[in-house]
């Protein structure tokens, strides 16, 4: 039963500091970073081209 514990990532050794490499527990907060970075930078250029594409298909946004 000692192996079925609940643990936290925050309390396994996140690298070596001999070979200054991570360990799997210390790239989870660099990916977790990262997917976030890319799903901003997605969202915000799917947000600009959208725009654009409204812009130049509708000259009169509003018809009277």
């Amino acid at each position: 039963m000692e192996r079925t514990d609940s643990f936290k990532w925050e309390d396994l050794p996140t690298g070596n500091t001999d070979s200054e490499q991570f360990s799997s527990s210390g790239w989870i907060p660099r990916i977790n970073v990262f997917s976030i970075s890319v799903g901003i930078l997605t969202f915000c250029c799917t947000a600009v081209l959208t725009t654009i594409r409204i812009e130049k298909k509708y000259e009169n946004k509003f018809n009277a």
